[in-house]
């Protein structure tokens, strides 16, 4: 084999290992973020908002058809749009999404750091500083997050419209029939 051809060989291989462990680095940062995830409860707090969330868009929908049709949603009506919600914004949806997205921001030690507050082991005096850093990171993660939410989720938006109007619309027609006879 030529000096030319090792030389080639050589690299091909040192770009093929680069890549693994380029690969395996980012496999590495995405468990800790998935760990970080954990331990901070974020999914509990998720689900807590996406029902509070939900809630408000019921009575929101409630409201509008009393004060626009005089009527009131029945209750089948309201756990239709509520499981179209559910759904839409169930954290298994988000969570490998959200993961990556803190791997991509964080540094490993700013993960760990993160980690261990939320474990209570506290910040050492020479960490406080990579801890402020991590933090300042929030609002770009958020923004973020938020943009990966919007154009991965469906949202239910249309699907209740249907619901309702197909609803009202069927007490326009029954009242209508009423009147007929």
């Amino acid at each position: 084999m030529s000096a030319r051809a090792k030389t080639k060989s050589a690299a091909i291989i040192l770009s093929t290992l680069l890549g693994l462990g380029a690969q395996l680095s980012q496999a590495d940062a995405i468990a800790d973020a998935e760990r970080l995830l954990r331990v901070s409860e974020t999914e509990r707090h998720f689900q807590f908002a996406a029902r509070k969330q939900t809630s408000d868009l019921l009575r929101v929908y409630s409201g509008i058809v009393a004060m626009s049709a005089n009527v009131e949603l029945p209750r089948h009506i309201t756990q239709e749009i509520e499981s179209c919600y559910m759904q839409a914004y169930a954290w298994d949806r988000f969570a490998g999404g959200i993961a990556e997205i803190l791997a991509q921001h964080f540094t490993s030690k700013e993960l760990q750091l993160l980690t261990d507050f939320y474990r209570n082991r506290g910040l050492s005096p020479q960490d406080i500083e990579s801890f402020k850093q991590a933090i300042t990171k929030a609002r770009g993660i958020e923004e973020q997050t938020a943009l990966f939410m919007f154009n991965s989720s469906n949202g239910c938006v249309e699907q209740a419209s249907r619901v309702i109007t197909g609803y009202v619309d069927s007490l326009s027609s029954t009242a209508d029939d009423v009147a007929d006879d």
